[in-house]
């Protein structure tokens, strides 16, 4: 008698007669081999684990079919497999994976323990393929289609997964139909500037047991997005009214700039009104890599002459008036360091200490004793003497005091203020001081409070000497 390795069967050999001789030449023993196992009996059990990789990878093969005996089990994720419960022997231990070449090893296998058995499958040969890609475009910020085609010995392969990338990063993967076509539909382009990318698109197969892998390449284009500007319309306006502000906003984002046109101008978007009449803003984006230009958005509205009895009088000078208005109805005031005013903005860089309306014609006496012409864009000078003057000046000697003022041969009035300030036309002169202003040979003179007498020299001061002119 013998015991099975698994320590529960129970082997045995015994002789028996058929039938009872009853003669020598009758004597035929007959042989029985059997076997038992006491019911409580458990028996002895051995395994077989190990991992499945790729031969030309080392990447493990999930999924893979793994064989002893009767026993059979899958590899997981990593690889793995383990089979249990196995009788302690010898079993022929195979793995096969779709695409491999299917791997062998004798194994032997002791009860209570578990042997290792590791595989490494060397990929089968498989059909050669060419996956050729389909350039892809689209706007900037908007979709794309994405679409390859997959092929061996020229015939469209089915069936199979075509992986895509857009400009390095993945975008999924679609089946190939009948003609071995894959397509994604749908694709973001966010955040892919505009421009031609020679590589831009690309798509891979994996390859399996009946075909090998392949990739492919080909150009994303991303055009230029087209861009809107919304400008609301502008309210009419009177020519008196100050400079106000005009806002507009572009799709893109992007800065909207203005320009104008009529009596107006306007600087950033800040619009400034120049007469009565009308005016048109336009709106402007002109685009950049990743935007065309915006179409143009005009905006037009009507100038009113100022209200409140239209021009000012013929002959009205500022000072004493506190404004002038002129027959486009623009008003006219002086503005701080004597800075001409033309409804509130500066006027061409204008400064003068006076404003003459005159036939219907602005003028102002400069801080170089000239008199200017405004011509509606500019100035252009028209001399010392005052437009459509009828004064007299002061007779040749004149002082002040004991006399009130001097008129001077340009029709500027000459006084002296508080604190021994010379004034012309009610204005510090180039920061005068004294206490003595004479009128000689067409010159103003000052007796100044160094105790020299000093020069109008048209725009300043110099110094002549103590001596009495």
């Amino acid at each position: 008698m013998t015991i099975d390795p698994d320590g529960c069967t129970f082997w045995y050999i015994n002789e028996y007669y058929a039938t009872q001789p009853t003669q020598l030449s009758q004597d035929d023993w007959q042989t029985r081999i059997g076997s038992f196992k006491f019911p409580n009996c458990t028996a002895n059990s051995a395994g077989v684990q190990g991992t499945v990789i790729d031969s030309a990878t080392s990447n493990p093969i999930s999924g893979a079919t793994v064989t002893a005996g009767s026993s059979s089990t899958t590899t997981d994720g990593s690889g793995q497999y383990t089979l249990s419960s196995l009788a302690p022997g010898t079993y022929t231990v195979s793995a096969s994976a779709q695409g491999y070449v299917t791997g062998s090893a004798s194994v032997t296998v002791s009860s209570g323990s578990t042997t290792v058995q590791n595989f490494s499958l060397v990929a089968s040969a498989g059909a050669t393929t060419s996956l050729s890609v389909v350039p892809a475009s689209g706007t900037y910020g908007g979709t794309t289609t994405l679409s390859a085609t997959l092929t061996a010995a020229g015939t469209g392969v089915s069936g199979k997964t075509i992986s895509f990338t857009v400009s390095g990063t993945p975008k999924g993967s679609a089946f190939t139909n009948g003609s071995g076509v894959a397509t994604i539909s749908g694709v973001s382009l966010s955040g892919i500037d505009a421009g031609s990318y020679p590589a831009g698109v690309a798509a891979s197969f994996a390859g399996d047991g009946s075909y090998v892998s392949s990739s492919g390449t080909n150009t994303l284009t991303v055009n230029k997005a087209s861009q809107t500007i919304t400008f609301g319309s502008l309210p009419n306006k009177t020519a008196s009214d100050p400079p106000f502000t005009v806002n507009a906003t572009a799709s893109s984002g992007l800065p909207v700039s203005f320009a104008a046109a009529g009596q107006c101008t306007v600087s950033g978007n800040t619009v400034t009104i120049t007469a009565a009449g009308s005016c048109t803003i336009s709106a402007s984006q002109a685009g950049d890599s990743n935007y065309n230009a915006a179409l143009d958005v005009p905006q037009t509205f009507s100038i009113a002459a100022t209200s409140g009895g239209g021009a000012s009088l013929d002959g009205t000078t500022v000072p004493p008036a506190s404004q002038i208005v002129d027959n486009t109805g623009a008003v006219w005031t002086i503005g701080s360091g004597q800075a001409i005013l033309r409804n509130g903005v500066q006027a061409a860089g204008g400064l003068g200490s006076k404003i003459l309306w005159q036939s219907a014609v602005i003028y102002v006496l400069g801080v170089d004793d000239n008199w200017w012409q405004w011509t509606g864009s500019g100035w252009i000078v028209y001399g010392p003497t005052q437009p459509g003057a009828t004064f007299e000046p002061s007779p040749d000697g004149t002082t002040v005091p004991p006399a009130t003022q001097i008129t001077d041969n340009t029709g500027a009035i000459w006084t002296i203020g508080s604190g021994s300030a010379i004034l012309r036309n009610g204005v510090q002169a180039a920061y005068g001081l004294g206490s003595q202003i004479l009128w000689k040979n067409n010159v103003i003179y000052v007796f100044g409070v160094d105790s020299n007498w000093w020069q109008w020299t048209g725009s300043g001061w110099a110094n002549v000497g103590p001596a009495h002119p």
